[in-house]
């Protein structure tokens, strides 16, 4: 605020907050990044593979529990 003119309410940490994050916004938005798969990548379309087994053969990951919509198992 200029000398003699009216005061500026102080900023509140939540104002700051927004002020910082809406700036980091701005600042972040580059072109997307081109992805393309590498030559040595597993074909997900030819595997044949779905849920569990995808997840645990191609993505290498675990399987805690499955739940199928199967009644018998």
């Amino acid at each position: 605020a200029a000398p003699g003119g009216p005061a500026e309410p102080p900023v509140t940490a939540r104002v700051a907050a927004e002020r910082a994050y809406a700036a980091s916004r701005g600042a972040t938005r580059n072109a997307p990044v081109e992805d393309f798969p590498s030559p040595d990548d597993p074909d997900l379309a030819t595997s044949g593979l779905t849920g569990a087994p995808l997840v645990a053969q191609l993505l290498g990951g675990t399987i805690i529990d499955e739940q199928t919509d199967d009644p018998m198992g």
